[in-house]
This record gives C-alpha cells, sequence and structure tokens, in this order.
C-alpha cells in the first residue's frame, strides 16, 4: 500500500461536494476536493490519491472521459475511479462507466454511510489485488 493518502472528489455540485467531503473527513478519511475535473486530472497525476469519486456530468471533462484519461496513462492506471450521477442513470451510461474502467458507480441520491461503505470496499479490492502482486 501506498500509506494513508487522499481520497479526491471531483463534482461540480459545489454543496455535494462539501458535503461529502465533510462527511468523509469526519469519519477519518484525508479528502482532497476539486468542483473542476481537469484540475482532478492534473491533482491524480500529481498527487496520486489512493482513490477518485467524480462526477460522471461535468462541463469540460466529464467522469466518464476523466475515468478514461486515467486508466490509460501509466502513472495513473491503477487509481480506483468511482463515478457518481444523478443524471445518468440508465443501463447504457452505467455499462459505459464500467467499461471505461469505473471500479464502481453509484446513482444519486445516495446515502453518505452507504457510499463511504462502497469507498472502503473498492479500496479493499485494491489493497488485496496489491497483496497478490507482492506475493506473486
Amino acid at each position: 500500500m501506498r500509506g494513508e493518502l487522499a481520497r479526491m472528489i471531483s463534482d461540480d455540485d459545489l454543496t455535494l461536494l462539501r458535503l461529502v467531503k465533510k462527511y468523509l473527513a469526519q469519519i477519518g478519511f484525508s479528502v482532497v476536493a476539486t468542483d473542476d475535473s481537469s484540475e482532478a486530472l492534473l491533482l491524480a497525476r500529481e498527487s496520486r490519491p489512493d482513490l477518485l469519486l467524480a462526477d460522471a456530468q461535468m462541463p469540460g471533462l466529464d467522469g466518464h472521459a476523466l475515468c478514461r484519461v486515467i486508466k490509460k496513462e501509466g502513472t495513473t492506471r491503477s487509481l480506483p475511479v468511482i463515478l457518481m450521477s444523478g443524471a445518468l442513470l440508465d443501463d447504457k451510461s452505467i455499462l459505459s462507466g464500467f467499461e471505461g474502467g469505473a471500479d464502481d458507480y453509484v446513482t444519486k441520491p445516495f446515502s453518505l454511510p452507504v457510499l463511504a461503505a462502497r469507498i472502503k470496499a473498492v479500496l479493499r479490492r485494491y489493497e488485496t489485488a496489491g497483496r497478490m502482486e507482492e506475493t506473486l
């Protein structure tokens, strides 16, 4: 593991961004938040968070595109990504997220404790995969 790094949130809804950041901080997560997906990409490249939670539908670089870029670049390929959306809820959009490399897809509105559980589950999967690579 890379140690205790920040979870990163990218959402253009500032109210939701602040709410999720505050909740995750209260339960012990270190959180970096941005309302700009291009900035999220730069932060992911530079600060190497241990998870990215991104809104699927944002102006400019949307969450789906952000996920695809992150999963194609060598330095960010192993970054777990959870997409969230309140608008792109049809099967086609959700499948597109998974096909683009998303590790989970959360529909809005969501329960904050359930969101935290999903984050922990994704992180556990990556931790287990990392231990398996070290063993092999």
